[in-house]
C-alpha cells in the first residue's frame, strides 16, 4: 500500500505497446496521484539522455515533451 502522500517513480518502462522508438531504455513515473488511492492512467516515461513523454491514456498514446531522438 502505497502512503498518500508519496509518489511512486523511476521504475523501468519496458515500451510493450512498441508506441515508442526502439534502442532506449526507458523509465516511468505517475502522475496526479497525491492522496488518490489508485495510480490512474497519467504516467510520464523517460530516457537518462533527456527525452519525455506523457501518456495521459495508460500507455495507449504519447506526446513527446522534451528531447531530440
Amino acid at each position: 500500500k502505497r502512503p498518500k502522500d508519496k509518489c511512486a517513480g523511476g521504475d523501468r518502462f519496458y515500451n510493450n505497446e512498441r508506441l515508442l522508438p526502439e534502442g532506449y531504455t526507458y523509465y516511468e513515473c505517475d502522475i496526479d496521484t497525491l492522496g488518490k488511492t489508485s495510480r490512474g492512467a497519467k504516467r510520464l516515461v523517460w530516457t537518462k539522455s533527456g527525452i519525455v513523454y506523457y501518456t495521459s491514456d495508460h500507455y495507449a498514446s504519447f506526446v513527446q515533451l522534451y528531447g531530440a531522438r
